[in-house]
């Protein structure tokens, strides 16, 4: 998952849920065996914090438009 992420298969949707994510992909196929949502915790917030939640939206945009664009091809 982590490499399909890397590579921009793979984003998060934010949820009207704080930290509760939606796992999308430009193809379905990414997801087998994934879960449909993801809540992100932390047992210490300094020490582990949260993910930002703009980080993932950027992530998210530019996964889409790599994939829209044909330049997913070469990352």
């Amino acid at each position: 998952v982590h490499l399909d992420f890397d590579r921009l298969r793979i984003y998060f949707t934010a949820t009207k849920v704080p930290n509760r994510y939606k796992l999308e992909a430009i193809d379905p196929m990414f997801l087998f065996r994934c879960p449909e949502y993801v809540t992100f915790l932390t047992p210490d917030a300094e020490k582990y914090p949260l993910p930002n939640p703009s980080y993932l939206a950027t992530h998210a945009a530019c996964a889409k438009v790599a994939h829209l664009s044909g330049a997913a091809e070469h990352i």
